[in-house]
């Protein structure tokens, strides 16, 4: 369920669902991976998609496309999962590289902004943070209440157009 709110044409806040902790696809046997010998511990979140958040430091130097192939083929989601490295930048600022299950690393992703931002909320006690990816800064609520929703808010803009053909 994703519901749309217009503030004045500048701004939508976008009713993401309530961050599930609890789905059947969220299991893991382990709540850490060993990559190059290093333990990289991770929350996993639904939000219609499941992710697994790894807070630490340095994102920019892992490969990303290496890591996450390693982590999914240990097999802790069974349909695989999105893979977000993310690294405090300062208060409630995050620095986040995305990859998405069968698309690769992406420039930004919202449900992952918002799952960042859950995964993230033991860490500071701000309702909004502000995931900054590739693609540009994305602004969360949430209230840190397990059954209220979380709200991915920002501008739109028209990027691309495609024809399909069946």
């Amino acid at each position: 369920k994703m519901v749309l709110y217009n503030n004045n044409n500048k701004s939508y806040n976008i009713d993401m669902g309530i961050p599930n902790f609890n789905s059947k696809d969220l299991m893991p046997s382990k709540k850490y991976f060993i990559y190059k010998g290093k333990k990289y511990l991770y929350k996993s979140i639904s939000l219609g998609n499941p992710h697994a958040v790894f807070i630490c430091k340095g994102i920019k130097k892992i490969n990303l496309k290496n890591f996450s192939d390693q982590f999914n083929k240990k097999n802790y989601f069974k349909n695989g999962v999105n893979i977000s490295l993310v690294e405090n930048l300062k208060n409630n600022n995050w620095l986040a590289r995305i990859y998405e299950r069968g698309s690769g690393e992406t420039k930004s992703c919202g449900s992952a902004a918002c799952a960042i931002s859950v995964c993230t909320k033991f860490l500071n006690s701000s309702s909004i943070n502000y995931v900054h990816m590739d693609g540009g800064k994305a602004k969360v609520k949430w209230s840190g209440k397990e059954l209220d929703p979380i709200y991915l808010i920002g501008s739109s803009e028209y990027v691309f157009q495609g024809i399909f053909t069946i």
